[in-house]
């Protein structure tokens, strides 16, 4: 009984420490991406919706591309 519950608490330990882990990657990626943002600070057009995304941004991307670096 005494080695289950060891194996037991020692898995659910590790899985504590694996979510952890993970977030702080996340972290650091978040932090990374917004370091990018403010070097670069790019023009950013978000297209939505439900139907028609990638053909607006194949149009967005054409008449933009005769100015800027798309």
């Amino acid at each position: 009984m005494f080695l289950q519950s060891y194996y037991i608490d020692n898995l659910i330990i590790c899985v504590v420490n694996i979510f952890f882990i993970i977030k702080i990657f996340y972290a650091i990626l978040e932090w990374e991406a917004k370091l990018v943002l403010l070097r670069h600070k790019p023009k950013v057009v978000a297209v939505t919706g439900s139907v028609g995304k990638t053909s607006a941004k194949e149009a967005i991307a054409t008449v933009l591309s005769a100015s800027y670096l798309v």
